[in-house]
């Protein structure tokens, strides 16, 4: 998991540590600081490339200063992260060590250089930069919740238990404290315990922006009106897994309003429990409360035995299914399909995805004919796939969710990242494979290949951060386990 941030250090001070006599250098960071200030500005409006330009001339005129390395180090760790670019990745982590050398008190600077090497998966390192921040700098929160997180995914979750409870204890409203806590409570299998916490997410500056003005969040409480389940307060993957809950949900309320994008109308409409379907919050009609989907199980608080409930909870078109099946059936060996990447702005994305050509060893399986069911940019890798691919002809990549939930049920088996058609196979009890990274989002647990929110998925998890092959090593062997005459499916 990403860091919870850095410290893109603003302000005129970009003084170095060796003395200045008073000549044009003083120009120097008088500019120096203008342009630092301008990249703090893109790096939090995510321009990142932007960014890296202003701290390079930072650092052109002021190049013994610790600030502008360490800027800049965190805008290329940030960006070579996103475009998995470990070139750009190595150069941010040499930055940030450069400006430890020069400002080697400085807690921030120490705290910046851990979160550069957590991105790179330097977790022993990452701990030792986070724990030397602490030393300087005590009452460092971010600190604190940086080295609970960077040890749990060192799996030492006891340790990172008590450091969270410690942050917790001297600020209770500490969001990413919470969250983070949460996230290791549900992957040691006590998701009862880690609900409160996960809820956390939502009292995030970006989330607050998403509620509907006005209207108070459901906490469970008695609800005679109407609840909107907000499908944009989450990802789309959380959506359809937060949509099981919603006919035990509509026991407790008065009626129950789903405002989603219009891609998923049509596949929405085939769950129990919904009374009306809205695409914008202009279309609402009168409302009592509104909740977001993964809030669902929290409310019903529920456990490993209830996360599951009648597989599946969503239907493709019976008439569409029909129709196909029989002219794929056609179609000689295993039909699988795979997909290689989930929503690029997700702030995990970059470590949950992995390019097509990491699927290379699936190549080796004869008999299977692999179905291309990727959306967005990231197709253009078909052409360039390590095995032939096809498609099944029902829908367009990135089109409607019901097109996609017709193609998925007419094909053998799903292979794809952490991303929302595992989800959407799950909730049509298609079986489907996940290829997961280490460590995986707080849904998937921490061992294990099944899991309790969908009987029809089968986790492949990473031995070592960002090494897929042999991921893609054991799913090969295990398909061509799954061909040999006689072997269940």
């Amino acid at each position: 998991m990403p860091p919870a941030g850095d410290d893109h250090r603003r302000g005129p001070d970009m003084n170095s540590h060796s003395e200045h006599p008073a000549s044009g250098l003083e120009d120097d960071l008088r500019r120096a600081g203008r342009h630092n200030d301008q990249g703090a500005r893109l790096a939090a409006r995510g321009d990142l490339a932007g960014a890296i330009l202003e701290f390079r001339e930072v650092l052109r005129l002021v190049p013994e200063s610790p600030q502008a390395r360490t800027n800049l180090g965190n805008a290329l760790t940030q960006a070579g992260t996103s475009a998995r670019n470990p070139a750009m990745l190595t150069e941010g982590i040499e930055q940030q060590r450069a400006a430890v050398r020069l400002a080697p008190e400085d807690p921030r600077i120490r705290r910046n250089l851990g979160n550069a090497y957590a991105r790179a998966f330097f977790l022993d390192e990452a701990v030792e930069e986070y724990r030397a921040a602490i030393r300087l700098d005590p009452a460092s929160l971010p600190a604190r919740v940086d080295l609970g997180t960077a040890i749990a995914a060192l799996g030492r979750y006891s340790e990172a238990l008590a450091i969270l409870d410690q942050v917790l204890q001297l600020d209770p409203g500490d969001i990413e404290a919470r969250f983070a806590r949460g996230g290791v409570r549900m992957a040691i299998g006590d998701p009862v315990g880690a609900w409160p916490d996960l809820e956390a997410r939502f009292e995030r500056p970006e989330a607050r922006a998403r509620r509907i003005p006005g209207v108070p969040i459901w906490e469970g409480e008695p609800c005679s009106g109407a609840l909107v389940i907000h499908g944009s307060m989450e990802g789309l993957g959380d959506l359809i897994q937060g949509l099981r809950f919603v006919p035990e949900i509509r026991k407790r309320v008065g009626s129950v309003v789903l405002l989603c994008r219009p891609d998923l109308v049509r596949l929405a409409a085939s769950l129990s429990g919904l009374d009306r379907i809205v695409t914008d919050v202009t279309l609402l009609p009168p409302v009592e409360k509104q909740v977001a989907p993964m809030s669902l199980p929290a409310i019903l608080g529920v456990g490993p035995e209830a996360m599951k409930g009648d597989d599946p909870y969503l239907s493709p078109e019976a008439a569409v299914v029909d129709r196909v099946r029989p002219i794929l059936a056609a179609v000689p060996g295993l039909k699988v399909g795979i997909a290689w990447q989930g929503n690029p702005a997700h702030p995990n994305d970059p470590y949950r995805s992995f390019p097509l050509a990491a699927m290379e060893p699936l190549a080796a399986v004869p008999g299977v004919e692999w179905i291309v069911l990727q959306w967005g940019q990231a197709i253009q890798q078909a052409a360039s796939a390590p095995f032939p691919v096809r498609s099944t002809g029902l829908t367009d990549p990135g089109g409607d969710w019901l097109d996609t939930a017709n193609a998925v049920s007419v094909l053998d088996l799903v292979i794809g990242p952490d991303s929302s058609l595992i989800h959407l196979a799950g909730a049509l009890g298609k079986p489907a494979w996940v290829a997961l990274s280490t460590p995986a989002e707080w849904r998937w647990g921490v061992s294990g290949e099944t899991t309790p929110w969908y009987d029809s998925v089968r986790l492949f998890r990473q031995a070592e951060p960002g090494n897929w092959r042999p991921v893609f090593e054991r799913m090969a062997s295990t398909l061509a386990d799954l061909l040999q005459p006689g072997c269940p499916a």
